[in-house]
Parts: structure tokens; sequence; C-alpha cells
């Protein structure tokens, strides 16, 4: 079991929202079809990475699958 929150955050806390996210983590291994489908969409969302990042062993990626999801003022 693993959790991952994100935050966004300003000196105004009435302004603070975020996200928890609770769920069983795996590791991805270069090679596989999901890290490569992962890297993928990573690219296309954020055109900067661009040919500069490539999936290889000194890349880790974890998959999370969410079992429970929190969040506040989204």
């Amino acid at each position: 079991m693993v959790s991952v929150e994100l935050d966004s955050y300003t000196d105004d806390w009435s302004g603070n929202k975020g996200l928890l996210v609770y769920g069983k983590a795996t590791f991805l291994q270069p090679g596989q079809e999901d890290p490569q489908r992962a890297m993928s969409l990573l690219k296309e969302k954020y055109v900067q990475y661009g040919e500069r990042f490539r999936l290889n062993d000194s890349i880790l990626m974890v998959k999370v699958e969410p079992s429970k999801i929190m969040n506040w003022f989204l």
C-alpha cells in the first residue's frame, strides 16, 4: 500500500487544494509495454521532454492502482 499526495499551495490558505491517492504500487521494468506506454503519454502531454528522455535502466517508473482517492477543495 502506498499513498501519493498532490497539492496546489498558496500563502492564502483559502486557495489550497489537493488530492490524496492510496493504492497498490508496482515497479515497471524497462522493456515491458506499460513503461513504454507511460513514457509515450508523458512525452505527449509534456512536449518539452522531447527526445532528451528515453526509457532505460536508469529510469524507475511506478504504477499506482488507486484503491481510495480523497480530495480537498477540488
